[in-house]
């Protein structure tokens, strides 16, 4: 995702703001056993974010800490198939409102959701 951050145009009072948002998936495992479980981490994530975390995996495996399994489609079908009880350690949405949809239905760790980045559009 190449063009999350980047700003289009002259800058206005009309702004789209864009959030990613991570959260851990219900069952997964705490912050002192992440590093441990992080070798078969599997991460559920946005089309649109492809390209940046395949080479966050590639780094990862370099640094000999394991290998990222990552499923990638849009945010809408993730959230349906973890709704169903797909195994996503990891779920990196690129829109909030699916995050909610899973939040609604326990189905996230409530205390794991961060936003982790965001763009802004101008013109």
């Amino acid at each position: 995702m190449s063009q999350i951050g980047t700003r289009w145009g002259a800058p206005s009072a009309c702004a789209i703001t864009c959030t990613l948002l991570v959260v851990f998936t219900v069952g997964a495992p705490g912050a002192a056993a992440w590093a441990a479980e992080a070798a078969k981490m599997t991460v559920f994530a946005a089309a649109s974010l492809t390209s940046a975390l395949q080479e966050i995996g590639r780094l990862h495996q370099q640094q000999e800490q394991g290998s990222l399994r990552f499923s990638f489609a849009a945010s809408s079908i993730l959230a349906r198939q973890i709704e169903h009880g797909a195994g996503a350690d990891l779920f990196i949405s690129a829109d909030a409102a699916w995050m909610d949809y899973l939040a609604e239905r326990g189905r996230i760790v409530a205390a794991s959701r961060r936003t982790l980045t965001g763009n802004r559009l101008s013109w």
